[in-house]
């Protein structure tokens, strides 16, 4: 087992359920008489890809002897930094044994009774937000959230063929505890799991978190907290929605906007979307026209309207956006906004597709020999970018004009396991990856190269921004910055 799993924080208590790419119901052998349902949601503060396909629960007795119980996941529709799951379970009290994904597991040792939740036959088991966040010493802390401490709003729009079930029980919540405020507050203090960086109009920097934050950067390199989402959600997407208030979506599906002077959130109606998570968001300069990326079913759906709160939303196209259980392959969509428009790249689509607000037209643009994408780094605001293509031997292809043309990168001598980046100057920018860590740059479109810098901790892609430098990560999420062009980087905290 991985070194740092050994080291959970048990702190308080945690939470259930799971997830699996089963369909089979955690609910179809449910009986009134004996059992009752557990509800819970988490939050993941952590690069680490927790996606819990299922959750081993178990008695007390049961922990003693090895034996569990599986839960399985009953939404599949938002991301593993964010969910919803639900189960049923014969009265009693359990214990959270073990947290599995595809890509390891937990194991959770009950050391006290803060570790613990109670089932009563017939009734819903409440037990809010779960908060997994990964600490400064390469620990895991986990704890029941004292802000998100129910999950009443989550059930209203989330439960899909369980609600008629669920909301003709009776629900109960457990209290949180002070020993959950302070983990609540360490979580929140501690390492900030960006995702997302992009500059205001005005070149300001702001970036998103795992944890529903809008963030800037000080001078001494420190994130510094603008708000932070009642839903302690991961933000999928953030932009400027007029002077005062910025608009950010997160990946339970809700949609708020901000007050930049307080930090307030006003929730936006949805309409008539379906439940989901929000994938990608984008409007026209004078709001007039709307666009929502909305993960559903398995698919990627690209909805239009012409207002955002309380809108008819239509379908504008639909595509894969699931994990081939069979192959192994996520199936995924990248979708940014640039200056004017905004491009989405469905992974399952031969081409790219571009869209344009001043003349409202769409291009579609192929991709090079009908690329397998591994992944892309796009130039903040720009329609430049570029892909990581092919299945065992990979090829860097860039673009500045959203796939209208392409340019093969030359890089036989590199390890080639990032995306390249494409500043507006035409320098690519390229991390070594976890065999090399470093960064390398070319100025001739990949016709030679030279190391920029051997920071040892630039494992994952490099992003770029107009006025605030370059950003790297590495493969624990931690985020460094270069104002000198790659040659130094410094960590942000």
């Amino acid at each position: 087992m991985h070194k740092a799993t050994k080291k959970i924080l048990a702190l308080a208590f945690i939470l259930i359920l799971t997830g699996c790419a089963s369909k089979s119901s955690s609910l179809k052998k449910f009986s009134k008489e004996k059992d009752g349902i557990v509800v819970l949601s988490i939050s993941v503060n952590s690069d680490i890809d927790l996606t819990p396909d299922f959750l081993r629960v178990a008695t007390p007795k049961d922990v003693k002897r090895s034996l569990n119980s599986i839960i399985y996941r009953t939404n599949e529709e938002t991301s593993h930094h964010s969910g919803l799951f639900v189960g049923s379970l014969p009265e009693g009290k359990y214990y959270i044994t073990q947290i599995k994904g595809l890509s390891g597991s937990f194991r959770i040792h009950p050391k006290n009774d803060s570790l613990h939740f109670e089932i009563r036959a017939g009734e819903v088991s409440d037990l809010g937000r779960v908060l997994i966040s990964k600490l400064e010493d390469e620990t895991y802390r986990i704890s029941r959230s004292t802000t998100v401490n129910n999950n009443k709003n989550l059930m209203a729009s989330n439960l899909g063929e369980y609600k008629k079930t669920i909301t003709s029980l009776p629900v109960s919540n457990k209290e949180t505890t002070q020993l959950d405020l302070e983990s609540e507050k360490t979580a929140l203090n501690g390492i900030k799991h960006i995702t997302n960086i992009t500059e205001g109009k005005n070149g300001e920097l702001f970036a998103t978190s795992r944890m529903g934050e809008i963030l800037t950067l000080t001078k001494n390199n420190k994130w510094e907290r603008v708000s932070i989402s009642p839903n302690l959600a991961s933000i999928t997407s953030l932009s400027e929605y007029n002077d005062n208030q910025f608009i950010i979506s997160d990946d339970l599906g809700f949609i708020y906007l901000v007050k930049k002077q307080d930090g307030t959130h006003k929730e936006v109606d949805r309409g008539n979307l379906p439940g989901g998570k929000i994938y990608f968001l984008s409007h026209s300069p004078n709001k007039d026209k709307w666009f929502i990326g909305l993960r559903h079913d398995g698919e990627g759906i690209l909805y239009t309207a012409d207002r955002l709160n309380n809108a008819d939303w239509e379908e504008v196209r639909k595509d894969r956006f699931d994990n081939d259980g069979f192959s192994g392959i996520s199936y995924k969509i990248w979708a940014w906004n640039y200056n004017g428009g905004f491009a989405y790249l469905p992974k399952d689509s031969d081409s790219v597709f571009c869209y344009r607000y001043d003349n409202n037209e769409w291009k579609k643009n192929a991709l090079p020999k009908s690329s397998y994408i591994n992944d892309i780094s796009h130039f903040d605001q720009s329609s430049s970018f570029g892909i990581l293509e092919g299945v065992m031997n990979h090829t860097l292809y860039v673009t500045k004009n959203c796939g209208k043309t392409w340019t093969l990168v030359p890089s036989e001598s590199l390890p080639n396991r990032t995306p390249p980046l494409l500043t507006p100057d035409g320098e690519i920018y390229l991390s070594g990856g976890i065999p090399d860590n470093g960064v390398y740059t070319s100025t001739d479109f990949g016709g030679t190269w030279s190391k920029a810098s051997k920071q040892p901790a630039i494992t994952k892609k490099v992003w770029g921004t107009k006025n605030n430098g370059l950003f790297g990560k590495n493969d624990q999420g931690r985020v460094r910055v270069s104002t000198d062009n790659g040659k130094n980087w410094k960590l942000t905290r």
